[in-house]
């Protein structure tokens, strides 16, 4: 999905509203482990095409993997150019990707110009709202368990393409915790199958 589809998806526009949004995006192609941006330079918005994304940041000379993203999905670094602020995120593709970047100034100057425009924005924006906030509660919240189960269900696209340091990183657990975690998750998924298998073999026998 390219980005003016999201917006006229979300509230139909006009069509000259979709033909201004057109010029203001423009396309790109990055490869893998290519840095798009640097701590402060987030001037733009970016949506991704196609691929995989990460945000991190260096903290106490670590590398933390502060979110992930895929395909139909701006990047989460994208509210701190709302406010003009400094963002300490890194940029990385963690695939071949497709993306898509917006001057902040150029599409708050066609939010004048077309009002049908400026409301679709605010609903995309809620909507990325309401995904941060419930990252944020799983991070703050779940015990490491719950939140490889919660990350595993919510963004298994996510889960099946990132690299697990990448993943565990993210969900504040070290590597080694994150495969105990995952095996015994695997473990206890086997046993329910034979139980459940067990009880079936009880009903036909």
């Amino acid at each position: 999905m390219q980005p003016y589809q999201l917006f006229d998806s979300t509230l139909a526009l006009s069509r000259e509203a979709i033909t201004d949004l057109k010029t203001v995006f423009v396309c790109h192609q990055a490869h893998k482990n290519e840095v798009l941006a640097s701590v402060g330079n987030l001037n733009n918005m970016y949506w991704i095409e196609t691929g995989l994304v990460r945000g991190y940041e260096y903290i106490h000379g670590h590398d933390i993997t502060t979110w992930i993203v895929c395909e139909n999905q701006f990047l989460y670094a994208a509210p701190a150019t709302l406010i003009h602020d400094v963002s300490f995120a890194h940029l990385q593709f963690l695939e071949d990707s497709t993306y898509w970047s917006c001057d902040w100034d150029a599409l708050k100057n066609l939010y004048h110009k077309h009002p049908d425009l400026n409301f679709a924005s605010r609903l995309v924006l809620e909507r990325m709202m309401r995904g941060y906030n419930m990252v944020m509660y799983m991070l703050r919240v779940l015990r490491p368990k719950e939140r490889l189960c919660y990350f595993e269900e919510h963004y298994a696209d996510i889960y099946r393409r990132a690299p697990l340091y990448h993943i565990a990183s993210f969900l504040g657990v070290t590597p080694e915790t994150l495969s105990r975690v995952r095996k015994k998750i695997q473990k206890e998924e086997k046993e329910n199958a034979n139980l459940k298998f067990l009880d079936f073999n009880q009903v036909i026998s």
